[in-house]
């Protein structure tokens, strides 16, 4: 082992200096964490004779990034050193990941080789209950297809029957398409287009125009969307020519304050109505 002295990744006192680099829903739950284990801290009789603590690292989108920082995480160095473990007084017993899916697809893996195990506290995700390829990943929230059902009855309070759906081009995507069409055809709802959320960059170029257009041609005034903040931020990027201007976006996740472009016509799965013109809300 090295025993080169180390700074810890993440100390209270860069924990506001660091705001700008943290997702805010990341930095929304960190917060919350943070104060649930000095709650439990505080009181003896919910873990006697135990304390808690927590390590954060901020993990990028990038997947090299991830990677890297699961590696620095593990040998407790910040160079990159597999196979090796400095960090011995302060090894954790597991690792909590944030809500994105795509994270605990791409460390999964790597965990199951170091026999480590990950908590997963976002959506439920089918694809990680593949026990051969994720046997490491535990995830907090059931099975839920309560959101496909509410969706439906959105539609029908509104009498919305002609959506189109913007998903993610995973198994997610795949899955919660699925969910949708049986809900939304067993409540007589109609889907005009069904379009997959493009990677940006250059391989995704041609992509993002042929979604673009499509959006822009089609007679559906409704638009319901499903993804990851990064999928938000990408429908964000697309609609720089206000390509939904006049449509009325549904987002089925959680909403960011730094969304404030699409507000004017998102419905949030917060459930929150946010500065809908009354005029739009029409059959």
């Amino acid at each position: 082992t090295n025993s080169e002295k180390e700074e810890p990744a993440f100390t209270s006192t860069e924990l506001t200096s660091q705001r700008a680099r943290v997702m805010e829903q990341n930095y929304q739950l960190l917060l919350a964490m943070l104060f649930a284990i000095e709650e439990i801290n505080r009181n003896s009789h919910l873990l006697p004779n135990t304390s808690l603590g927590i390590e954060v690292y901020n993990l990028p989108f990038s997947e090299m990034n991830v990677l890297q920082t699961v590696f620095n995480w593990f040998t407790g160095l910040s160079t990159f050193s597999p196979n090796y473990f400095c960090g011995i007084e302060r090894k954790s017993a597991a690792l909590l990941i944030g809500i994105r899916w795509k994270t605990s697809e791409l460390i999964g893996t790597l965990l199951h080789l170091y026999k480590f195990p990950q908590l997963t506290f976002g959506a439920f995700d089918p694809g990680l209950t593949e026990g051969s390829q994720f046997q490491s990943v535990y995830q907090v929230a059931p099975k839920d297809t309560s959101l496909p059902r509410g969706i439906a009855s959105l539609m029908l309070h509104f009498s919305w029957n002609w959506v189109g759906l913007l998903i993610t081009s995973d198994h997610t995507g795949a899955q919660i398409l699925s969910d949708m069409r049986r809900e939304l055809d067993r409540n007589g709802v109609c889907i005009a287009f069904v379009e997959t959320i493009p990677i940006l960059g250059a391989s995704g170029y041609y992509n993002s125009v042929h979604t673009v257009v499509h959006i822009q041609e089609s007679s559906s005034n409704v638009i319901v969307i499903y993804g990851d903040i990064t999928s938000l931020l990408t429908v964000m990027l697309l609609d720089e020519d206000s390509m939904m201007a006049f449509k009325i976006v549904i987002n089925a996740f959680i909403v960011e304050g730094h969304l404030s472009p699409l507000n004017k016509q998102l419905l949030s799965g917060e459930h929150r109505l946010q500065d809908i013109p009354t005029d739009a809300l029409v059959a």
